[in-house]
């Protein structure tokens, strides 16, 4: 049978785990304007599904990209990465990371 998640449905900050399993882990997360999440290693290969807003990113040295609604970036594994909502709108994603 195959398994049926739910995540919040809202435009307040958020992060939450969706699922986690020995595989796979997703987590869905509302970030406010101004938002920013610190650089850091990445600690899994990390797909991320832009739903709303835009997300700006910089992974490794490049310079940062924004990335809008309907784009998807992925990450490798221990690139240094930080990511942000540099706009006046709700930002909203759904991240997938790979054991």
């Amino acid at each position: 049978m195959p398994n049926l998640y739910q995540y919040a449905l809202t435009d307040e900050e958020i992060f939450e785990n969706v699922f986690d399993d020995e595989r796979y882990l997703m987590n869905h997360v509302v970030m406010a304007p101004g938002k920013k999440f610190p650089k850091h290693p990445t600690d899994a290969e990390v797909t991320i599904i832009v739903l709303r807003g835009t997300l700006t990113a910089m992974a490794a040295s490049d310079a940062p990209i924004d990335i809008i609604k309907g784009q998807v970036l992925q990450i490798e594994k221990g690139t240094d990465s930080a990511l942000s909502n540099e706009t006046d709108e709700v930002c909203e994603l759904l991240v997938l990371k790979v054991k």
